[in-house]
């Protein structure tokens, strides 16, 4: 009995650790530049677009939001035949169509979805680009303007 009690505060610790584990919940990423620098981490009052969904991409197992607020500038694609990747469950939440523009230089794809993901894009214009959106997997999207974006492809 006295060996019971004692181990006791291990499986009470372990317990504990197992249910905040699973107790994991999503992260939300606010996008706070315009521009698309060399690829860097997503901190608060510093993140880009590109920033925001690479932290999104590496927090398996939750659903996560990146925010993209209203701005008169564009949130631009800068890196040749790099999209935007989104390769976890994630949702892409734009100010609204009338607000929120992502434009690429016409060299790529704006966003590219990974297979097997689960995404949804709202409330973005997308623009200037080879494509607005490729993806092979579960995609929603709602309240998204796609214009001036040329596919030569199948």
């Amino acid at each position: 009995m006295c060996s019971r009690l004692k181990a006791l505060p291990l499986v009470l610790a372990l317990a504990i650790s197992l249910l905040s584990a699973a107790a994991a919940s999503a992260q939300t990423y606010t996008v706070t530049r315009t521009d698309d620098p060399n690829p860097a981490p997503c901190e608060p009052g510093n993140c880009s677009l590109r920033g925001a969904l690479m932290a999104s991409n590496t927090s398996t197992g939750v659903d996560d939001v990146v925010v993209v607020p209203a701005n008169a500038s564009p949130y631009l694609l800068q890196y040749e035949f790099i999209p935007f990747t989104i390769s976890d469950e994630t949702e892409v939440r734009g100010a609204g169509a009338n607000q929120r523009v992502v434009k690429g230089d016409g060299m790529e794809s704006i966003f590219a979805v990974g297979v097997g993901i689960k995404a949804t894009i709202t409330g973005l214009t997308i623009t200037g680009g080879t494509s607005a959106i490729q993806s092979n997997s579960e995609l929603a999207v709602r309240g998204v303007s796609i214009e001036g974006n040329k596919w030569n492809g199948g």
